[in-house]
């Protein structure tokens, strides 16, 4: 069996009380087989039910996985085979339920105890073919805590003793993990009120203190960084490469069914705030930061992101896609609303946030597969201020461009680490529509004038909410061996893409087929900007990426 099809590995999140934790243990797929219903208007005016299946359905309908339930815990025993495309359960949980009289165990014994289940389920899939023995490995996807059981593994268990000198645990052989893929994991730890949950320790009945930073920082086995401070909680410490992770991001916090939402609000799933839920890896020179998608859902619930469309659609690009589209946009310059203007003082500043919503879409899909808006406090920010003077009526970027995670992007060249939009397409996909494998993807760039604050108040005399400075729809075309063709829908620019044959990003390999695209919006120069008016690049990578082995 040749990569990606690797056995997936099913890890769910966090149970609180006992009551939780049975209802965990109840549940056959561990709620990954939860689907979902919504409703959308036809062309007729009717309702009509729009069903999601779900993640294990899914996967067997579309990309003939089995379950092998009889095979993940029962059945172990015997000599059955079990296929490559199978879908596994780590099932932390069962052992602390009343069934077997059983306690909360560390979050490490979880993560040693999925060691043991990799090395089973290598022994079922591969037998004594010692080939496949050396080819296998597992997809890890995980939701909310299972994300950092999935971690403790990767960064502890297999790179720590007393656990890498256990002939049973068989370390020599890799961690035997192609990819990690989670759903809302506070990879960063969980913040109420704007403060990290404490660490109760003994008296944590719950174990919410597998959420604190430091007790994360623990389990994982981070220690300090090169300059004696303590690794970041979220700092994969190269245990595993940014691109083999992805993680999914929600925001709609006001549907998640649970009271925590209150103590986080806006800028979170109702769990997790955005800028905790995202890997980086700061083991070599500079900082890389994992591939991720923001989608208008909450953490769990009738309205999570594991039991949604865009959850799934971008989970099994990750898993399966053949190629990559890193897209980032950059402001050059804004001009003062010329009421703004006349409304200051000489020498006086006026500042102002502008956010940038960026909407990905694919053909043949009804949802978003990314979505950072304004609305739900995720797009990306620039912070700006404009001094009035005499002979200057552009704003000047005074702060560095700030995305939803309140980290700095910086004003530098092109980098794909730390990108507005990051999509996975599959031309096999493309091939089914009847489009050869010609793949078309959309980008929606919007960036609403924003509220001024002259004085530290808000000047709202002329302001009129929704109106654009910018406001672009971009199509895409991708032919593999022609490279892209644009097709701009609607907007205020004029520009096209420009391929470039190969591509020389030391990030890259050679091997892989590709091209830089640039492709400009707003007028050519500044002297042309109206009121309110924008210019700026939206820069895309697209290329063939390696195959997840």
């Amino acid at each position: 069996m040749q990569a990606p099809w690797f056995p997936i590995v099913l890890i769910r999140g966090f149970a609180a009380s006992k009551s939780d934790i049975e209802g965990a243990v109840d549940q056959a797929f561990l709620g990954f087989e939860q689907g979902s219903t919504k409703t959308r208007q036809d062309s007729n005016g009717a309702i009509r039910p729009f069903f999601f299946e779900s993640v294990v359905v899914r996967l067997m309908k579309d990309h003939g996985y089995d379950p092998s339930y009889r095979s993940n815990l029962p059945g172990y025993e015997t000599d059955e085979r079990v296929d490559w495309r199978s879908i596994w359960l780590h099932r932390y949980y069962d052992l602390a339920s009343s069934t077997y009289d059983g306690e909360r165990l560390p979050l490490e014994d979880y993560a040693l105890d999925l060691r043991r289940q990799i090395l089973k389920i290598r022994d079922k899939v591969c037998g004594a073919d010692a080939a496949a023995r050396r080819a296998f490995k597992v997809h890890l996807v995980a939701h909310s805590q299972g994300g950092l059981v999935a971690r403790s593994y990767l960064q502890k268990i297999c790179r720590q003793e007393p656990y890498v000198g256990d002939p049973a645990l068989d370390l020599r052989s890799g961690s035997l993990v192609a990819s990690l893929f989670t759903y809302g994991t506070p990879h960063n730890g969980i913040e109420f009120l704007g403060q990290n949950v404490p660490d109760l320790g003994p008296i944590s009945v719950l174990q919410t203190r597998n959420f604190n930073r430091k007790v994360i920082r623990g389990y994982l086995g981070l220690g300090d960084g090169p300059k004696g401070q303590p690794k970041e909680a979220r700092d994969l410490d190269g245990a595993l490469e940014v691109d083999r992770t992805f993680c999914i991001i929600g925001t709609n916090w006001k549907d998640f069914d649970q009271p925590s939402k209150h103590l986080t609000g806006e800028l979170s799933d109702g769990l997790v705030m955005c800028s905790n839920a995202y890997t980086v890896d700061d083991s070599g020179p500079q900082r890389r930061h994992s591939p991720r998608a923001y989608i208008a859902r909450a953490h769990g619930g009738p309205l999570g992101m594991v039991n949604s469309e865009e959850g799934y659609q971008n989970l099994r690009r990750f898993l399966f896609g053949d190629w990559r589209v890193d897209v980032d946009v950059r402001l050059d310059a804004i001009r003062a609303p010329d009421n703004v203007v006349t409304r200051l003082k000489d020498k006086q500043t006026a500042n102002t946030n502008y956010v940038l919503d960026v909407i990905a879409t694919v053909r043949g899909q009804q949802v978003r597969l990314h979505e950072r808006r304004n609305e739900t406090a995720s797009g990306v920010r620039f912070p700006a201020a404009y001094t009035k003077t005499a002979d200057n009526r552009l704003i000047d970027f005074i702060a560095p461009e700030i995305g939803p995670d309140g980290q700095p992007k910086g004003q530098k060249d092109y980098d794909p680490q730390r990108t507005a939009a990051s999509l996975y397409l599959m031309s096999p996909l493309s091939a089914e529509t009847g489009q050869g494998n010609a793949m078309e993807f959309a980008l929606q760039l919007s960036l609403e004038n924003p509220v001024f604050e002259i004085d530290r108040r808000f000047w709202l005399d002329e302001h009129i909410q929704g109106v654009s400075a910018v406001n672009e729809l971009l199509h895409f075309r991708i032919e593999p061996a022609t490279g892209a063709v644009l097709v701009r829908h609607g907007g205020q620019g004029q520009g096209v893409a420009t391929p470039v044959d190969a591509v020389t990003d030391p990030g890259m390999q050679a091997a892989r087929e590709g091209f830089n695209g640039v492709v400009r919006f707003g007028p050519a120069d500044n002297a042309s900007l109206p009121s309110g008016g924008a210019r700026g690049r939206v820069f895309l990578k697209v290329y063939r990426r390696k195959v997840l082995d």
